[in-house]
């Protein structure tokens, strides 16, 4: 999968899975501190997370992070 389909799942989905994790560039325990936040939070971060990876996807200067999670 890739950043730009893993984006796509996550916002379409609204749910952050194991799946995304590589694509994203999220690690595991991220993954577990954010499983461990209330309804509220959870969907504070989940927006915040949203906004940066759609921003990390629009920069210019992203291969190197797409090279990396081939």
């Amino acid at each position: 999968m890739t950043f730009a389909q893993a984006l796509n799942t996550l916002k379409e989905t609204r749910t952050l899975t194991t799946e995304l994790l590589r694509p994203l560039g999220i690690s595991f325990e991220n993954f577990l501190r954010f499983s461990q936040l209330s309804s509220n939070r959870h969907e504070a971060v989940l927006n915040e997370l949203i906004a940066h990876l759609e921003a990390l996807n629009a920069c210019s200067n992203n291969e190197a992070f797409h090279a990396r999670n081939r």
